[in-house]
């Protein structure tokens, strides 16, 4: 979407073209004033252009991005890495290609609860780790993501433009391709755009070790050649609607309303469940711990409104409100702020924070237990595990809040003979808690780091 109203001021469109990402919006203003002194000068022979570059050059655009997000205590560490580079035939047309790596190595809850004596974590492969008395089970984890996307942006007629896309990516795992295709509508010299996009994608699931059955007993079954020999997929269509609307020289409004339907394997094979005793809480000696199962089916929805300023003094102050639910029960909001301040001598700093807070799935179970006792919800209580139709005590379908606050630098490179770009630098501190207490608080560092060049 490419907003360039000529009578907004550059304040807001710098904003705009930042809020919205380099294939969505364009710098505004500035072409106006050329476009007026063209008009009022008399006819003459073209002038030869200076080019700042080679030709083969000419409307390219690079980009590097990398960001860490490293948890305390020995978790989660992810190291993502992004290369894109595009090519603009004029304002239209533009293709897009970035490719993607990730770096996850550390330890992820396996999901079962912390317990008086020392516990046994079976993994992938049969590989065991020992867990210490009283400590949260972790098991380590280690993989490498790659990816490829494509993307190409077209027009369709006045007014009406077109962006079509493919994708895939690969770990030790799992594997994915998909398709995107986004259609935008504007009027009003796009002081006005509606957007619609689809995207589906389908996911296959290959567990280390084999698929394990679903609400089984540990010890119970052998992952060799998985429940049924063979591979699990699941399938994701996706949708949304978008409305950007260009409020005055200063304001930038924009709201969505998105949703998508999950349809497959959507069970994680790694997650386990404990099984415990109602009197004592400790796991059932020999039936302590069993593989999870959620639902093969998922639909959700939410909306989304932003609200971009451009302030005096050159302060630009984003804010973003989401709302989301699905079939799964969980119920989610956030808040997003963001402030650039003003840019000086080619630099300029921002502040921004998020606040997220979600409710629990229903089928999500801190513990399940064989019978009433102290600290049992009465929910987890069953005789039978494998008799439920779902269950999972993964913390990420438990009820949730998390807090992030950071800071960022961007930094304009000087304008040289050849290409023109920036750098920014973003440092951000997460916060993550149960609800109910029962989790150690998850705290975590991330650095984000991007470099831009323009031919």
């Amino acid at each position: 979407m490419q907003l360039k109203p000529k009578t907004l001021r550059p304040a807001l469109a710098t904003a705009a073209a930042t809020l919205l990402g380099p294939a969505q919006a364009a710098p505004l203003g500035g072409e106006v004033v050329q476009e007026e002194l063209n008009d009022a000068s008399a006819p003459s022979l073209p002038p030869v252009p200076l080019r700042r570059y080679p030709a083969f050059l000419e409307g390219a655009q690079a980009r590097v991005a990398s960001l860490l997000y490293k948890e305390d205590d020995g978790r989660i560490l992810v190291w993502e890495n992004v290369l894109q580079a595009a090519h603009a035939w004029d304002d239209d047309r533009r293709l897009t290609i970035t490719g993607t790596t990730d770096l996850i190595t550390g330890a992820s809850p396996v999901g079962t609860v912390p317990s008086q004596s020392t516990q046994i974590i079976t993994g992938a492969s049969g590989q065991t780790t020992t867990v210490t008395a009283g400590a949260l089970p972790l098991y380590p984890v280690s993989d490498v993501r790659l990816a490829i996307a494509a993307a190409y942006a077209y027009p369709l007629g006045p007014g009406l433009a077109a962006r079509s896309a493919v994708n895939a990516a690969e770990e030790r795992d799992y594997t994915a391709i998909g398709i995107a295709q986004r259609l935008n509508r504007s009027w009003g010299h796009e002081i006005t755009t509606l957007s619609l996009d689809f995207a589906l994608t389908r996911e296959t699931l290959e567990p280390i070790g084999g698929i394990p059955p679903a609400l089984a007993r540990e010890g119970s079954f052998t992952l060799a050649g998985g429940e049924d020999g063979e591979n699990r997929s699941r399938l994701t269509l996706e949708w949304q609607l978008g409305l950007s609307q260009v409020l005055s020289r200063r304001l930038l409004l924009q709201g969505q309303y998105f949703g998508g339907h999950l349809n497959g394997y959507l069970t994680d094979p790694y997650k386990r469940i404990s099984y415990v005793s109602g009197i004592s809480g400790e796991p059932l000696p020999g039936q302590g711990t069993w593989t999870e199962r959620r639902p093969d089916r998922r639909t959700y929805h939410g909306l989304a409104l932003g609200l971009l300023a451009a302030l005096p003094g050159g302060l630009v102050w984003r804010n973003e409100g989401r709302m989301f639910r699905d079939d799964w029960s969980i119920r989610a909001t956030s808040l997003d702020t963001r402030l650039d301040l003003p840019q000086a001598f080619d630099r300029g700093f921002s502040l921004y924070a998020r606040y997220y807070r979600q409710s629990a799935a229903w089928f999500y179970h801190y513990r399940l237990a064989d019978g009433p006792g102290p600290g049992i919800d009465p929910a987890d209580i069953t005789a039978d595990p494998s008799r439920l139709s779902a269950a999972s005590a993964d913390w990420r379908l438990g009820a949730l809040e998390d807090l992030t606050l950071g800071v960022g630098y961007r930094h304009t490179l000087p304008s040289g003979p050849w290409l023109d770009g920036d750098w920014r630098l973003r440092l951000g501190r997460f916060v993550q808690w149960d609800q109910a207490g029962r989790f150690p608080t998850l705290r975590a560092w991330s650095a984000f780091f991007s470099l831009r060049l323009d031919w």
